[in-house]
């Protein structure tokens, strides 16, 4: 219904304003057409400046040593005036040096990558304290794009209101913010650690959201006369025990890994657990807080259909007679 209401006010609106409307489209239309000839055809363009990275392990190495001892005389010695380079960025961390060189616009990233691949055979002449330098793999922006996508996709078959889905995903960098502040603080996003560590906080936090709002669904639907407000309060209020426990659980289960992992879990694992912990933090926030919240203002109405969500219970959300019930 939300959905056929916006499309009619949009239809009316064009209506209304013609002119305009196929002004724009001229303009666009014309702009498109003088700018085509000029365009440079690829199969999946890329829309950032192109961008080397290349990484090193040094296990054992404090980020200070890591900064002395490889990350600066890489910087001076081996990547320093590479053709076409623009900018170069790095992070020293422990156990890990991140390099990352940002090229003129228009440089053709399979021949940058060749220039500092070239670049890299010399690597033997530094001290020998670490694994040879690695040369990432590079990552697409269309990647990105296309797991935003599929993320938007998967909220709107399992939760079955676009709506609320749009809603859900605006709100997942909220729950990453807190895993975003510790890796800030932790030394960056040097390490591949890190990226994994987001993931793991998004798919928890996208699991605890669609945990909530089946657990409102199914209210709704035993109690369609219930006013929005009382049933998400029961919602939060039944997903609150679940949600705390996998946040303490889970953080829980990372500290011995720092603590008896030596070496690695100080320099690796660490990084790992802040991140981590960051994020369950907001996760949890978002899950109990935030969400129902907005959700109350600018989610559906309090009579929309359930009926192709995935995650509904028609049954009782609480069996009868148990310790919970």
């Amino acid at each position: 219904m939300g959905a056929e209401v916006m499309t009619g006010r949009l239809v009316r609106w064009s209506l209304k304003f013609r002119l305009i409307v196929l002004a724009a489209a001229g303009g666009i239309l014309g702009f498109g057409l003088t700018t085509l000839p000029s365009m440079p055809v690829d199969n999946l363009p890329e829309f950032s400046p192109p961008h080397v990275e290349i990484q090193t392990e040094a296990l054992g190495l404090s980020a200070v040593e890591v900064e002395q001892l490889i990350t600066s005389p890489m910087e001076a010695d081996l990547l320093n005036g590479i053709a076409w380079l623009d900018e170069i960025r790095s992070k020293s961390v422990p156990g890990l040096s991140s390099i990352e060189m940002v090229f003129e616009t228009g440089t053709d990233i399979l021949r940058a990558r060749q220039l500092v691949a070239e670049r890299l055979t010399q690597a033997f002449a530094l001290p020998n304290v670490s694994s040879p330098p690695v040369l990432m793999q590079p990552l697409s922006s269309w990647l990105a794009l296309a797991a935003a996508a599929g993320i938007l996709v998967l909220l709107l078959t399992v939760l079955g209101n676009w709506r609320l889905a749009g809603l859900v995903f605006l709100l997942l960098p909220v729950a990453l913010s807190g895993g975003i502040l510790a890796a800030d603080l932790g030394g960056g996003f040097g390490s591949v650690y890190v990226l994994v560590a987001l993931a793991a906080v998004l798919a928890l936090a996208i699991r605890d959201v669609v945990m909530l709002m089946g657990t409102y669904q199914s209210l709704q639907s035993r109690a369609p006369s219930d006013s929005p407000a009382h049933l998400m309060r029961q919602a939060a209020g039944e997903r609150l025990l679940p949600t705390v426990l996998t946040t303490v659980i889970t953080g829980l289960a990372l500290v011995p890994l720092v603590l008896l992992g030596g070496p690695v879990g100080g320099g690796m694992i660490l990084p790992l657990a802040l991140v981590v912990w960051g994020g369950l933090i907001t996760s949890a926030l978002l899950t109990l807080f935030i969400l129902p919240i907005l959700f109350l203002r600018i989610g559906p109405r309090s009579n929309t259909d359930w009926g192709s969500s995935l995650v509904i219970n028609n049954g009782p959300v609480l069996a009868e007679g148990s310790e919970l019930s």
